[in-house]
């Protein structure tokens, strides 16, 4: 009896020794981020209601490296006449499926925003709110709170002219990359032309490049803690042809 009673207290140390001396199962690495290859895209297009002659496509991309595609399509209602978008389907669980609940859209009596509010990234699962979209003759814009915190709002362009529509066809379609989980890039904005020997007011977006001018996505000038500001490079010929680099703070917020 004694015998059985130690034989059991020692398996149970040898289990326990055994269980120390054994590593946790490894955690999968997560995926090396790196730039988006626009080029390489997967446009495949989606399953769609019957749309319009005239819908129009744009694509999101979701996740560390833009591997969740949600496309978003403007369409017209009978009743919106010949002018404006009053529909709009998003495919918010980004399965290339857009006949399904919850992923349409119908905008006011009047102009073409879009409230979509609370969307759950397809990529992280983070909760990203106050997402809208709006459509104008100019150009098709959007703002989210980024994980609920931060704007994140696009598509711009360098002239207020060179803002992007969507497209015809899921082959054409402009790409954004909302949010500030990559590495920030940058785009200029109404600087005019640089001339040497003249000052210019060089202004900068901070955020996202999308896939064409148009599409920079954008955080805005309250995102960086007070005191803190991007540095710019500017690389030029001087006139003895020699390359030059010049660094500038860029304090001033709009």
């Amino acid at each position: 009896m004694n015998t059985a009673c130690s034989c059991g207290a020692l398996l149970l140390v040898l289990a326990a020794n055994l269980a120390a001396q054994t590593p946790p199962p490894a955690t999968p690495a997560a995926p090396a981020q790196r730039p988006i290859d626009f080029a390489a895209l997967d446009r495949t297009a989606p399953k769609t209601p019957p749309l319009g002659a005239e819908a129009r496509y744009g694509l999101f991309l979701f996740g560390k490296n833009g591997e969740k595609r949600v496309f978003a399509i403007l369409d017209r209602s009978k009743d919106a006449g010949d002018k404006r978008y009053d529909v709009l389907y998003l495919d918010r669980d980004a399965d290339g499926d857009l006949t399904e609940d919850g992923e349409r859209f119908v905008a006011g009596a009047k102009g073409s925003e879009f409230l979509i509010g609370d969307f759950t990234d397809p990529g992280t699962g983070s909760k990203h709110t106050g997402f809208k979209l709006t459509w104008t003759e100019a150009s098709v814009r959007f703002r989210m709170l980024w994980r609920g915190e931060k704007i994140t709002f696009g598509g711009y362009g360098p002239e207020s002219t060179t803002y992007a529509q969507f497209a015809p066809t899921p082959a054409k379609a402009p790409v954004y990359v909302p949010g500030w989980d990559r590495p920030f890039e940058f785009e200029h904005w109404m600087s005019g032309t640089l001339q040497r020997g003249q000052s210019t007011e060089f202004k900068v977006f901070v955020g996202n490049r999308g896939d064409r001018t148009g599409t920079f996505t954008a955080v805005d000038d309250k995102f960086l803690p007070p005191g803190e500001a991007p540095v710019a490079m500017l690389l030029w010929t001087d006139a003895a042809g020699k390359a030059q680099r010049t660094k500038f703070e860029l304090p001033k917020r709009c």
